[in-house]
């Protein structure tokens, strides 16, 4: 029990161990649905009270996963959830390379780069997002918050799960990787710009976010195709990260999806 505490708080010890939490009976349906290691699935009496959490500890027990039952203030006790889950994986972390964000379908590849997104949820919501309209991967650049961290992987509703994705302390480093691929390279961005839905998204391309201040490094805006800015109304001045991303990659996926 002190190792999942442990796990819980600390990323390098997260990375060293490559295993991750996934707390709740949706996260691990995913997991399990999607084929990732189980190491080990923690569970209290609670977790029978309905029938789909009866269905999942069925499932668990005729796919050979190690289970342990302990009581729920034990289960409350390694998770920092409002609401604690009668139920926590720990979940074996998939090696993951800039080469395998870029064939998920017959669509050429869309990787969305979170640059310095530090708060969990923004990331977990952005990384839900861009699974949600056909994205390729994502990359978290700069001092992003962790991928596995736990409300992130929560934020992700299980996209975690299904979605590429991968940490890259530099953003040029991922900027020339992607020139050397010959993608469109666009930036959101405040100011009169390009709108979302006037780019060529059935190319290869990468959309670029940024903190709501600041953005992206000047260095790296320098490099962009283009640069993106949704219509809004006089007087408001800019949408959260995650609503922009939300408004940019629907707008992605109808032109990819008219160009099929």
């Amino acid at each position: 029990m002190r190792r999942i505490r442990i796990l819980r708080r600390d990323r390098s010890e997260r990375l060293r161990q490559s295993v991750f939490l996934a707390e709740g009976i949706h996260l691990c349906q995913d997991a399990l649905a999607s084929g990732a290691g189980l190491e080990r699935v923690i569970y209290s009496g609670r977790l029978t009270d309905t029938e789909e959490g009866a269905a999942l500890l069925d499932k668990l027990h005729k796919a050979g996963t190690e289970l342990d039952e302990t009581t729920d203030a034990i289960l409350a006790s390694m998770q920092d959830a409002r609401s604690p889950q009668p139920v926590l994986a720990l979940v074996r972390m998939e090696p993951c390379a800039l080469p395998d964000l870029l064939g998920r379908s017959g669509l050429p590849p869309l990787i969305v780069v979170a640059h310095e997104i530090q708060d969990p949820g923004n990331l977990g919501t952005i990384l839900r997002t861009a699974d949600a309209f056909g994205a390729s991967g994502l990359i978290a650049t700069g001092r992003a918050a962790d991928l596995h961290h736990p409300r992130t992987v929560r934020s992700t509703m299980g996209s975690i799960f299904r979605l590429p994705a991968l940490h890259s302390p530099e953003i040029m480093e991922v900027v020339r990787w992607l020139r050397d691929e010959r993608f469109l390279l666009a930036a959101a961005e405040t100011g009169d710009r390009t709108e979302p839905g006037e780019i060529d998204w059935s190319r290869k391309a990468a959309l670029f976010l940024g903190p709501e201040r600041g953005g992206i490094p000047a260095e790296a805006r320098a490099q962009m195709d283009s640069g993106l800015s949704i219509p809004m109304e006089e007087g408001v001045d800019s949408l959260s990260v995650g609503a922009a991303a939300a408004v940019i990659l629907f707008a992605a996926r109808q032109v990819r999806t008219l160009a099929e």
